[in-house]
């Protein structure tokens, strides 16, 4: 999905690939998921040397306008800080984008897209279940997220997620809840009744603080709560990974 295209630079141009991260935040609390989105984008520029990436919220009032104002290339990538390409990503990013940047921009695939997940999912499922002292063939997991009636785009690559940690073979079970729609996060967890939550969102938001532990202490759930997916230290070198698929990463005078 993009704005009005321009050619990106290649090998012979001197302008390094300027990206800014947009996440979702939050309109009532919104200096957290601020910080945390600048904070993100100032992890993955460690991974890309030269390239000018910021992060900006579209709920912080006008941050992202701000951000845009600083910012001065000719061509925008745009990251979509989201777990799918819903109504915010397809709708809601592009009409703010075009309001306030009247250059060249390219709206990516959102990070929930991004092929790693499954990989560093299982090695983070792992690692949790040997702190906690069980194997991780003896342990259930559960992965949760918000899902959408209509955005069903969210749900097969929470499915994918599943699916893939499933054929590894290396839990006991694997069982898939949502906020949303069915099956619900309530009923997972009652099957499941203790493990491993994976909670894939993209951030800390009332979803995830609020939503999710009713729904899990409803259910008589227990065992280990992973952090968000989207908070995890790995995640600014799975964004790094897909820029750098999507764009050269070398550009010279």
């Amino acid at each position: 999905m993009s704005g009005t295209r321009s050619p990106f630079p290649t090998a012979h141009h001197t302008e390094w690939p300027s990206v800014l991260i947009v996440a979702h935040g939050s309109p009532s609390l919104p200096d957290a998921p601020e910080a945390a989105v600048q904070a993100l984008a100032a992890a993955t520029a460690r991974w890309l040397p030269g390239w000018s990436v910021r992060g900006a919220t579209l709920a912080a009032g006008s941050a992202l306008e701000t951000v845009l104002d600083e910012m001065s290339s000719e061509h925008l990538l745009v990251y979509p800080f989201f777990m799918s390409d819903g109504w915010f990503v397809r709708t809601e990013l592009p009409r703010r984008l075009k309001q306030s940047w009247k250059r060249s921009f390219e709206i990516l695939a959102p990070f929930g897209h991004s092929s790693g997940i499954p990989a560093l999912c299982e090695a983070e499922l792992k690692k949790a279940a040997k702190s906690s002292g069980f194997s991780a063939r003896e342990t259930a997991v559960l992965v949760t997220a918000h899902g959408s009636r209509s955005a069903p785009q969210q749900r097969r690559l929470v499915e994918r997620t599943a699916r893939t940690l499933a054929a590894s073979e290396a839990f006991r079970e694997v069982r898939v809840g949502f906020l949303e729609e069915l099956p619900s996060v309530g009923e997972a967890a009652r099957l499941a009744r203790s493990g491993i939550c994976l909670p894939l969102f993209a951030g800390r938001a009332g979803h995830v603080e609020i939503d999710l532990p009713r729904e899990l202490a409803a259910a008589s759930w227990s065992g280990t709560v992973l952090a968000p997916l989207g908070t995890w230290p790995e995640v600014s070198d799975l964004i790094a990974t897909s820029l750098l698929q999507t764009r050269p990463v070398a550009l010279s005078g």
